[in-house]
């Protein structure tokens, strides 16, 4: 995934405006949830299919915020 702010296919904050800001935040959340991920994908101490689900769960959700799926 990405690992940068920048959106990669619908958010793209522009200056000025809620809608920036929120577009900001949805980025920084989904920075945040690629990162989970990655975290979650090495992990060893639970079954794997629970780590492939819960990897590709948080990763659809960070492609989510990134396309502004979430926002008015």
């Amino acid at each position: 995934m990405t690992g940068s702010r920048e959106g990669r296919l619908g958010c793209s904050p522009r200056p000025g405006g809620a809608k920036e800001e929120s577009c900001r935040g949805h980025l920084d959340v989904a920075l945040h949830l690629d990162q989970w991920a990655e975290a979650e994908s090495r992990r060893t101490d639970t079954d794997a299919r629970y780590e492939a689900g819960c990897t590709q769960a948080l990763r659809d959700t960070a492609a989510f915020l990134r396309q502004t799926y979430y926002l008015p």
